[in-house]
């Protein structure tokens, strides 16, 4: 088995946003999942004492329930702290 290069899949990633709009099954799902993400102030917080930047790398597709109700939540917490950054890549959603 061969390690994973995140590094790569980092870099081939999609936005959220692309992911999104590439979504073909549960679109209405995802984007409503993340409209009605309220994270409180004091969450965000805590996720960004440490001062540094973190990058979440979501494996996901858009039929997966799981993924759509855990992932939009993540970006709107990234959206609100310049110290998250999200990106999306699965089997078919990877840049070309």
């Amino acid at each position: 088995m061969s390690d994973l290069d995140f590094r790569a899949l980092w870099d081939q990633a999609l936005t959220y946003e692309e992911f999104v709009k590439q979504s073909t099954e549960h679109c209405a799902l995802w984007t409503g999942v993340y409209r009605l993400a309220n994270i409180p102030a004091w969450a965000l917080e805590r996720a960004c004492e440490r001062g540094r930047t973190l990058r979440l790398l979501v494996l996901a597709e858009d039929w997966c329930g799981d993924a759509s109700n855990t992932v939009p939540t993540s970006r709107s917490s990234a959206r609100r702290r310049t110290a998250w950054r999200c990106g999306s890549c699965g089997a078919t959603s990877t840049r070309k």
